[in-house]
């Protein structure tokens, strides 16, 4: 994952089984939506970088 942070590039890595909210930490640390999330059924099954 990449986002520009002030004039410095924030790269990072998220490994968790499918299904444990990975995707909604990553939103919530960028501060906006990179990433599907869903209440129900896991949505991000592969590896993507933003």
């Amino acid at each position: 994952m990449v986002e520009e942070v002030g004039r410095k590039r924030l790269v990072f890595f998220v490994a968790r089984p499918i299904g444990w909210g990975k995707s909604s930490t990553v939103n919530s640390f960028v501060s906006k939506v990179v990433s599907k999330v869903s209440d129900y059924e896991p949505e991000t099954a592969d590896v993507t970088g933003f």
